[in-house]
């Protein structure tokens, strides 16, 4: 039987609720949410950690953080 492994990632570091962002939906990673990210998904190449695919919603913040995981780890992901 085939093993299925299942990574659940949570997104950056988002700009703060507020006045700015009065449209949660839309609310971005900051700069240094994005690096941290970029750190992270360069850890588990050095792990030799891979995935099949990558889905997100389609929040800004979801959307960004699979965009990085996608650069880093060169994997596609499936557009909407």
């Amino acid at each position: 039987m085939a093993m299925l492994e299942l990574y659940l990632i949570r997104h950056g570091v988002a700009e703060e609720r507020g006045k700015d962002w009065p449209d949660d939906s839309k609310r971005p990673l900051t700069p240094d949410g994005i690096e941290r990210l970029h750190k992270s998904a360069r850890g588990l190449n050095a792990l030799d950690i891979g995935f099949d695919q990558i889905v997100s919603s389609p929040l800004v913040r979801t959307r960004q953080t699979a965009d990085v995981f996608s650069e880093d780890l060169k994997i596609p992901i499936p557009e909407p």
